[in-house]
């Protein structure tokens, strides 16, 4: 979909960075198979007039949950059915992007896993992978470099590894933005935690989804959010709505949510749904809990809007391809955009 993640403006004048570039290669969270919504002002109304009824039709389905916010789980794993790479699919008006896309997740999932990549599609849920103390390290962290944006409706996306961070209706790159204050806010413990939860995440994918050890690589976008209940401004806010990941990212093979506030104490609303034909099977977000499943259209999903407070998690996604790998966000780099002013 996106050929690459971020190029920075060369203007010093402004740190703003290009939003088409930004949105094709970093999010919209949920706005699922809006690959042409991109093309126009038309299209976009035509898109937004299609959404309408979504919200009623999945509030007539059966509700489930998985996993409660008060509950601790550890290590539960649920297999399922990869989806069928056909052209019937969720994304009908997308036919050829679906396609190329699912060929890429056929090959790739049947070279890096240990058996028939049919047998470990699922969803795994876990609240025993991390130190507190991490998690506390890991969301002040996020909420230190989001001090300079803030997203004009309710979510907020700050990508470490390509520096863009919501700002209004657009993006900046934040590591500019920080050199040009000559703030101090790097800090080489705050990446090295960061770092070590993705190593521990991609451990447990490789464990659970028997995927081949170093086989799998963190791939773009990955983000931290942070969702309030401020109404949407444009399309790009409406994170509400259905989607499979393996389509709207397009190198994602495995997505893994880490959630670093609780439902119903830190935020109301914004729980995490899969979502089939006739059911709603939800995860109430809690501190420190890992949700992650594979991409495909096995596992469609939404999450309801946030009434209240503030959502805060990490989506990591990682892929079987290695050229479409991304690197840390190690201390050097953030030096080089942070410290050297």
């Amino acid at each position: 979909m996106a050929k690459k993640a971020v190029k920075r403006q060369k203007k010093k004048a402004s740190t703003g960075l290009s939003n088409a570039a930004v949105i094709a290669a970093l999010i919209s969270i949920g706005i699922g198979c809006l690959i042409a919504y991109y093309a126009s002002d038309s299209d976009n109304n035509a898109q937004s007039r299609k959404r309408q009824p979504e919200e009623s039709k999945q509030q007539q389905k059966s509700h489930t949950v998985l996993s409660t916010a008060s509950e601790s789980k550890e290590d539960e794993f649920w297999s399922l059915p990869c989806a069928p790479q056909d052209e019937e699919s969720f994304c009908k008006g997308n036919k050829s992007v679906y396609s190329s896309t699912l060929q890429v997740f056929h090959f790739y999932l049947v070279d890096c896993t240990l058996y028939d990549s049919r047998s470990r599609c699922g969803r795994l849920i876990t609240d025993a992978l991390f130190d507190e103390k991490d998690l506390f390290q890991l969301v002040n962290m996020a909420k230190k470099w989001m001090v300079y944006g803030e997203g004009s409706g309710g979510p907020t996306i700050l990508d470490l590894h390509s520096g863009a961070l919501s700002l209004g209706e657009r993006f900046i790159d934040v590591y500019s933005e920080v050199k040009r204050k000559k703030d101090e806010v790097y800090d080489a413990d705050d990446f090295a935690v960061y770092n070590r939860i993705k190593n521990t995440v991609k451990a447990m994918v490789e464990r659970q989804f028997h995927v081949s050890e170093n086989s799998i690589y963190l791939t773009n976008p990955t983000f931290f959010s942070s969702i309030t209940s401020k109404p949407a401004k444009t399309l790009h806010d409406e994170y509400w709505h259905e989607h499979v990941d393996k389509i709207t990212y397009g190198n994602f093979d495995f997505t893994c949510l880490l959630y670093l506030a609780t439902y119903n104490e830190e935020f109301t609303g914004g729980e995490f749904q899969f979502v089939n034909d006739t059911n709603l099977e939800g995860i109430q977000p809690r501190n420190g809990r890992l949700a992650c499943f594979s991409s495909g259209e096995e596992n469609t999903h939404r999450v309801t809007r946030v009434e209240s407070g503030r959502r805060f998690a990490l989506t990591m996604g990682f892929t079987c391809d290695k050229t479409k790998a991304i690197a840390e966000p190690d201390g050097k780099r953030a030096v080089a955009h942070a410290d050297n002013a």
